[in-house]
């Protein structure tokens, strides 16, 4: 089963400097690996992709905190698949 979650972080609209379009993290969270990546809009960032290994990581959020910490990024949305 997966469980799809998108929330819109409004309140922090920021131009980026790629895009006038919302900056978005999309994960896909499976059983092994999570894989996330930097949207423009409809648009994914080729150089943004990246993927952590579940094995010995409690939360998910682990992955995101570190992801947003390497990449020094504030996105204004996130979805979770």
């Amino acid at each position: 089963m997966t469980l799809a979650v998108h929330t819109d972080i409004l309140s922090n609209q920021m131009i980026h400097p790629m895009s006038d379009a919302p900056l978005i993290l999309c994960a896909d969270i499976g059983g092994t690996n999570t894989r996330l990546a930097l949207f423009d809009g409809q648009k994914m960032r080729a150089d943004s992709a990246a993927s952590y290994k579940n094995e010995g990581v409690p939360r998910v959020e682990d992955h995101l905190a570190s992801y947003l910490l390497e990449t020094s990024v504030r996105p204004d949305a996130v979805s979770l698949a």
